[in-house]
């Protein structure tokens, strides 16, 4: 019958089309661009586009690399600097735990990562080097970043 869709009138309403079974389907995985802690910049590829990565490991990169202040739009992101200079040896490891916990407290909070610690070393140089030791829960994954203070 013309115009009743792919179904006989009376089955299914004119035109219904039953979407294919959504176990068949697969949506994209979201993506912002990565954000490079240790060169402070977003790295594009050799076709010249933003290098991808999930949004909550971007999230966390951000929240744990930069100054405290330093995006206008968002204030509360970021980690006091300050407090790390200041800290003595003695105390850094637990200064680092801080300032880690505060600025990624949301993203708990949230169920989007789960923090496993933030573990300090010294670099190349003796200078000191934490890694942010995390699960992004969205794609149940581990993750590590490296932030030279």
């Amino acid at each position: 019958m013309p115009g009743a869709g792919a179904y006989p009138a009376g089955i299914g309403p004119a035109g219904f089309d039953p979407a294919a079974d959504a176990d068949s389907k697969t949506a994209p995985l979201p993506v912002a661009a990565f954000y490079d802690p240790s060169t402070r910049s977003f790295p594009f590829n050799a076709d010249g586009e933003a290098v991808g990565v999930h949004p909550v490991d971007q999230e966390v990169a951000l929240r744990v690399t930069v100054p405290r202040g330093s995006i206008r739009f968002a204030p509360n992101v970021g980690i006091t600097w300050s407090r790390l200079r200041v800290a003595s040896s003695r105390t850094m490891q637990k200064t680092v735990d801080d300032e880690v916990k505060t600025s990624l407290a949301t993203m708990i909070e949230a169920g989007d990562i789960t923090l496993y610690g933030s573990p300090l070393h010294e670099d190349a140089r003796g200078a000191p080097l934490f890694y942010v030791d995390y699960r992004n829960n969205r794609l149940q994954e581990d993750r590590r970043i490296g932030v030279t203070t």
